[in-house]
Formats: C-alpha cells, structure tokens, sequence
C-alpha cells in the first residue's frame, strides 16, 4: 500500500509543479521534526479524518488516497514557508507510520 501511496503522491506533485524525484528519501531536518511522532500523528488525526470521510461518503478504499492528496496539497500550500523537500520527508514518514499502524477498511 505504501509504495502505490508514494507513486499516487509522487504524480500529484509533478502536476502541482513541484519535483516529484526529490525529497522522500531524507530525513526532515533536526528544527523541522514533528512535535509528535507518526504514530501519534496517526492517533491524532485518523478519527476526525474517517468522520469526515463518513460524513462526504467517501469509499474506504479511496480513503488513503483522499489522505495521500491531501498532504500534497498542504506541501504546494505550504511551500512559502517551507521547501517542498521538507514537506515531502516529513509526510513520507507519516504515512510509514499510517501504514504500519491504521487500519485500512476497504
């Protein structure tokens, strides 16, 4: 699931303009880590993301890739402040982390 979640990222990125080569495969520098760590991210966030999901009835299949789409998009919204590159490390630990610990219902 990971591998098909990186390549659908790496796609949307390359239509969003930002380069879909780079990035995933190094670590967020030491002043840019999470204030929490994946697991917790994922604690944090899956309940209000299948809420929300619930609510727009949005097949639990396409789920991940709602999600998927969603981090890429606050990547391009947030590279003003913060490079792409940065981004990108960061949700690809993220989802290691979503997809070792959330359940993924189809």
């Amino acid at each position: 699931m990971g591998t098909e979640l990186l390549g659908f990222m790496a796609r949307v990125c390359q239509a969003m303009g930002i380069d879909p080569n780079t990035g995933w495969d190094q670590p967020a520098p030491d002043n840019h880590q999470s204030l929490e760590s994946g697991i917790e991210l994922v604690r944090d966030m899956e309940r209000p993301f299948g809420e929300m999901a619930d609510r727009l009835s949005i097949a639990g299949s396409l789920r991940p890739n709602v999600a998927a789409l969603s981090a890429v998009k606050l990547i391009k919204m947030g590279s003003q402040v913060l490079s792409p590159e940065i981004g990108k490390a960061i949700v690809l630990t993220s989802l290691m982390a979503a997809c070792k610990t959330a359940p993924y219902n189809v």
